[in-house]
Protein backbone atom coordinates (compact mmCIF):
# COMPACT_ATOMS: atom_id res chain seq x y z
CA UNK A 1 0.00 0.00 0.00
CA UNK A 2 3.04 2.58 0.50
CA UNK A 3 4.13 2.05 -2.76
CA UNK A 4 0.66 3.38 -4.31
CA UNK A 5 1.18 6.08 -6.98
CA UNK A 6 -1.49 9.13 -4.76
CA UNK A 7 -0.89 12.40 -3.12
CA UNK A 8 0.17 11.05 0.14
CA UNK A 9 -1.64 14.29 1.39
CA UNK A 10 -4.54 13.10 0.59
CA UNK A 11 -3.59 9.42 1.48
CA UNK A 12 -5.05 7.40 4.26
CA UNK A 13 -4.08 4.06 4.68
CA UNK A 14 -5.58 2.53 7.40
CA UNK A 15 -4.91 -1.07 9.12
CA UNK A 16 -7.23 -3.28 10.38
CA UNK A 17 -5.69 -5.26 12.55
CA UNK A 18 -9.22 -7.39 13.96
CA UNK A 19 -8.01 -9.57 17.11
CA UNK A 20 -4.72 -11.30 15.33
CA UNK A 21 -2.65 -13.39 17.34
CA UNK A 22 0.46 -13.11 15.14
CA UNK A 23 2.81 -10.25 15.21
CA UNK A 24 1.05 -8.54 12.75
CA UNK A 25 0.21 -5.85 15.08
CA UNK A 26 3.75 -4.88 15.80
CA UNK A 27 4.52 -4.83 12.61
CA UNK A 28 1.90 -2.75 11.61
CA UNK A 29 2.88 -0.50 14.51
CA UNK A 30 6.15 -0.16 13.28
CA UNK A 31 5.03 1.30 9.73
CA UNK A 32 3.00 3.53 11.65
CA UNK A 33 5.59 5.74 13.47
CA UNK A 34 7.73 6.17 10.04
CA UNK A 35 4.58 7.04 7.69
CA UNK A 36 2.22 9.68 9.20
CA UNK A 37 -0.24 8.89 6.85
CA UNK A 38 -1.16 5.17 8.37
CA UNK A 39 -2.94 4.28 10.58
CA UNK A 40 -3.70 0.78 12.59
CA UNK A 41 -6.78 0.09 14.02
CA UNK A 42 -6.59 -2.36 17.02
CA UNK A 43 -9.54 -3.98 16.91
CA UNK A 44 -10.77 -4.84 21.00
CA UNK A 45 -13.41 -7.62 22.54
CA UNK A 46 -16.32 -7.40 22.60
CA UNK A 47 -16.06 -6.04 18.98
CA UNK A 48 -13.08 -8.17 18.04
CA UNK A 49 -13.06 -11.08 15.51
CA UNK A 50 -17.18 -11.49 15.00
CA UNK A 51 -15.87 -10.81 11.28
CA UNK A 52 -15.17 -8.74 8.04
CA UNK A 53 -18.57 -6.42 8.21
CA UNK A 54 -17.68 -5.11 11.94
CA UNK A 55 -13.64 -5.03 11.14
CA UNK A 56 -14.50 -2.29 7.89
CA UNK A 57 -16.97 -0.43 10.00
CA UNK A 58 -14.81 0.42 12.91
CA UNK A 59 -12.14 1.20 10.40
CA UNK A 60 -14.49 3.17 8.22
CA UNK A 61 -15.47 5.48 11.48
CA UNK A 62 -11.61 5.65 11.96
CA UNK A 63 -11.19 7.03 8.17
CA UNK A 64 -11.75 11.06 7.06
CA UNK A 65 -11.65 10.97 3.94
CA UNK A 66 -14.84 11.25 1.00
CA UNK A 67 -14.10 7.84 -0.84
CA UNK A 68 -13.34 4.68 1.04
CA UNK A 69 -11.27 2.24 -0.61
CA UNK A 70 -11.35 -1.46 0.41
CA UNK A 71 -8.38 -4.00 0.46
CA UNK A 72 -8.22 -7.76 1.84
CA UNK A 73 -4.65 -8.31 3.67
CA UNK A 74 -3.91 -11.20 0.73
CA UNK A 75 -3.95 -8.49 -1.55
CA UNK A 76 -1.28 -6.46 -3.28
CA UNK A 77 -2.74 -3.43 -5.38
CA UNK A 78 -0.54 -2.15 -8.43
CA UNK A 79 0.42 1.55 -7.55
CA UNK A 80 -2.10 2.76 -9.71
CA UNK A 81 -4.92 1.07 -8.23
CA UNK A 82 -6.45 3.46 -6.19
CA UNK A 83 -5.41 6.19 -8.54
CA UNK A 84 -8.05 4.68 -11.14
CA UNK A 85 -11.13 3.59 -8.70
CA UNK A 86 -10.57 7.59 -7.39
CA UNK A 87 -10.83 8.85 -10.52
CA UNK A 88 -13.72 6.95 -12.02
CA UNK A 89 -16.20 7.81 -9.30
CA UNK A 90 -14.93 11.89 -9.69
CA UNK A 91 -15.54 11.38 -13.53
CA UNK A 92 -18.71 9.64 -12.79
CA UNK A 93 -21.16 11.10 -10.31
CA UNK A 94 -24.41 8.57 -10.71
CA UNK A 95 -21.52 5.73 -9.57
CA UNK A 96 -21.67 4.96 -5.76
CA UNK A 97 -18.93 2.58 -6.42
CA UNK A 98 -16.34 2.10 -8.68
CA UNK A 99 -14.89 -1.78 -8.61
CA UNK A 100 -11.30 -3.25 -9.69
CA UNK A 101 -9.92 -6.39 -11.43
CA UNK A 102 -8.07 -8.86 -9.24
CA UNK A 103 -5.76 -11.06 -10.58
CA UNK A 104 -4.48 -14.44 -8.83
CA UNK A 105 -0.78 -13.82 -7.84
CA UNK A 106 0.04 -17.67 -7.11
CA UNK A 107 -1.75 -18.70 -10.40
CA UNK A 108 0.83 -21.51 -11.29
CA UNK A 109 1.07 -22.61 -7.71
CA UNK A 110 -1.03 -25.85 -7.83
CA UNK A 111 -3.62 -27.48 -9.93
CA UNK A 112 -6.09 -26.01 -7.58
CA UNK A 113 -4.66 -22.30 -8.04
CA UNK A 114 -4.91 -22.94 -11.93
CA UNK A 115 -8.53 -23.43 -12.17
CA UNK A 116 -8.97 -20.38 -9.58
CA UNK A 117 -7.49 -18.72 -11.67
CA UNK A 118 -9.13 -19.33 -15.02
CA UNK A 119 -12.71 -18.80 -12.59
CA UNK A 120 -11.65 -15.18 -12.04
CA UNK A 121 -10.65 -14.56 -15.31
CA UNK A 122 -14.39 -16.23 -16.45
CA UNK A 123 -16.25 -14.44 -13.69
CA UNK A 124 -14.68 -10.68 -13.98
CA UNK A 125 -15.07 -10.75 -18.11
CA UNK A 126 -18.35 -12.80 -18.40
CA UNK A 127 -20.23 -11.62 -14.83
CA UNK A 128 -18.44 -7.82 -14.06
CA UNK A 129 -18.12 -6.50 -17.65
CA UNK A 130 -20.17 -8.64 -19.21
CA UNK A 131 -23.11 -7.45 -17.19
CA UNK A 132 -22.02 -3.97 -17.07
CA UNK A 133 -22.46 -3.97 -20.83
CA UNK A 134 -25.85 -5.14 -21.11
CA UNK A 135 -27.35 -3.90 -18.12
CA UNK A 136 -25.62 -1.58 -16.55
CA UNK A 137 -24.96 -4.06 -13.43
CA UNK A 138 -21.82 -4.90 -11.47
CA UNK A 139 -21.39 -6.35 -7.92
CA UNK A 140 -19.05 -5.26 -5.03
CA UNK A 141 -16.58 -7.68 -4.45
CA UNK A 142 -14.68 -7.82 -1.05
CA UNK A 143 -11.49 -6.28 -2.51
CA UNK A 144 -10.72 -3.54 -4.66
CA UNK A 145 -13.27 -1.24 -4.59
CA UNK A 146 -13.84 2.42 -3.72
CA UNK A 147 -17.06 3.69 -2.43
CA UNK A 148 -18.40 7.11 -1.35
CA UNK A 149 -18.29 8.24 2.23
CA UNK A 150 -21.46 10.17 1.98
CA UNK A 151 -23.63 6.34 0.73
CA UNK A 152 -21.72 4.85 3.65
CA UNK A 153 -23.05 7.37 5.82
CA UNK A 154 -26.60 6.71 4.21
CA UNK A 155 -26.68 3.37 4.85
CA UNK A 156 -25.33 2.89 8.06
CA UNK A 157 -22.57 1.15 7.10
CA UNK A 158 -21.69 -2.75 6.37
CA UNK A 159 -24.43 -5.10 7.68
CA UNK A 160 -22.25 -6.59 10.98
CA UNK A 161 -25.07 -9.96 9.82
CA UNK A 162 -23.80 -10.59 6.28
CA UNK A 163 -20.78 -12.86 5.84
CA UNK A 164 -21.16 -12.03 2.15
CA UNK A 165 -21.24 -8.18 2.90
CA UNK A 166 -19.61 -7.30 -0.71
CA UNK A 167 -23.26 -8.32 -2.06
CA UNK A 168 -25.63 -6.79 0.55
CA UNK A 169 -23.65 -4.13 0.20
CA UNK A 170 -24.46 -3.58 -3.67
CA UNK A 171 -27.90 -4.19 -3.31
CA UNK A 172 -28.16 -1.30 -0.87
CA UNK A 173 -26.15 0.81 -2.99
CA UNK A 174 -28.11 0.49 -6.07
CA UNK A 175 -31.49 0.98 -3.85
CA UNK A 176 -29.99 4.51 -3.68
CA UNK A 177 -30.66 5.04 -7.32
CA UNK A 178 -26.81 4.70 -7.95
CA UNK A 179 -25.18 2.73 -10.37
CA UNK A 180 -21.72 0.22 -9.61
CA UNK A 181 -19.30 0.56 -12.51
CA UNK A 182 -16.71 -1.80 -13.30
CA UNK A 183 -13.28 -0.47 -14.10
CA UNK A 184 -10.63 -2.84 -14.99
CA UNK A 185 -7.60 -0.27 -15.18
CA UNK A 186 -7.48 -0.92 -10.97
CA UNK A 187 -5.70 -4.26 -10.24
CA UNK A 188 -4.93 -5.91 -7.86
CA UNK A 189 -3.02 -9.26 -7.14
CA UNK A 190 -4.77 -11.19 -4.91
CA UNK A 191 -3.75 -15.07 -2.48
CA UNK A 192 -6.05 -17.59 -3.53
CA UNK A 193 -6.05 -21.03 -1.00
CA UNK A 194 -3.64 -23.48 -2.38
CA UNK A 195 -5.27 -26.44 -0.57
CA UNK A 196 -8.46 -28.37 -1.32
CA UNK A 197 -9.51 -27.80 2.52
CA UNK A 198 -9.14 -23.98 2.60
CA UNK A 199 -11.38 -23.52 -0.58
CA UNK A 200 -14.03 -25.50 0.55
CA UNK A 201 -14.35 -23.44 3.81
CA UNK A 202 -13.78 -20.48 1.74
CA UNK A 203 -17.09 -21.47 -0.65
CA UNK A 204 -19.00 -22.66 1.79
CA UNK A 205 -18.89 -19.15 4.02
CA UNK A 206 -19.13 -17.76 0.45
CA UNK A 207 -22.65 -19.71 0.35
CA UNK A 208 -23.50 -19.08 3.55
CA UNK A 209 -23.33 -15.33 3.25
CA UNK A 210 -25.42 -15.41 -0.16
CA UNK A 211 -27.99 -17.58 0.75
CA UNK A 212 -28.37 -14.45 3.55
CA UNK A 213 -28.71 -11.78 1.13
CA UNK A 214 -31.23 -13.60 -0.87
CA UNK A 215 -33.27 -14.20 2.09
CA UNK A 216 -33.06 -10.78 3.11
CA UNK A 217 -34.37 -9.12 -0.10
CA UNK A 218 -35.77 -12.16 -2.28
CA UNK A 219 -39.68 -11.11 -0.49
CA UNK A 220 -39.05 -7.58 -0.86
CA UNK A 221 -38.05 -7.11 -4.16
CA UNK A 222 -41.14 -4.95 -4.75
CA UNK A 223 -39.62 -2.55 -2.48
CA UNK A 224 -36.35 -2.72 -4.12
CA UNK A 225 -36.39 0.99 -6.68
CA UNK A 226 -33.77 -0.89 -8.72
CA UNK A 227 -35.65 -3.66 -10.28
CA UNK A 228 -32.49 -4.88 -11.83
CA UNK A 229 -31.59 -6.00 -8.48
CA UNK A 230 -33.52 -8.71 -9.56
CA UNK A 231 -31.20 -10.15 -12.11
CA UNK A 232 -28.24 -10.37 -9.36
CA UNK A 233 -30.88 -12.31 -6.90
CA UNK A 234 -31.87 -14.78 -9.71
CA UNK A 235 -28.26 -15.52 -10.35
CA UNK A 236 -27.87 -16.27 -6.29
CA UNK A 237 -31.05 -17.96 -6.04
CA UNK A 238 -29.86 -20.33 -8.64
CA UNK A 239 -26.15 -20.55 -7.65
CA UNK A 240 -26.34 -21.09 -4.26
CA UNK A 241 -30.10 -22.70 -3.40
CA UNK A 242 -31.40 -24.47 -7.08
CA UNK A 243 -27.86 -25.57 -7.78
CA UNK A 244 -26.51 -27.35 -4.51
CA UNK A 245 -30.37 -29.28 -3.98
CA UNK A 246 -30.14 -30.94 -7.42
CA UNK A 247 -26.56 -31.78 -6.36
CA UNK A 248 -28.21 -32.98 -3.31
CA UNK A 249 -30.40 -35.03 -5.16
CA UNK A 250 -28.09 -36.39 -7.31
Amino acid sequence: MLKLRYPKDKLEIIIINDNSSDGTGAIADRYARRYPFLKVLHTRPPHAGKGKSGALNQGYNMSSGEIVVVYDADNTPEPDAVTYLVMGLVNDQKAGAMVGKFRVINAHQSLLTRFINIETITFQWLAQAGRWFWFKLSTIPGTNFAIRRSILEELGGWDEKALSEDTELSIRVYNLGYHIRFFPAAITWEQEPETWRVWWKQRTRWARGNQYVIAKYIFSFMKLKRKRVFLDLFYFLFTYFLFLIQRARI
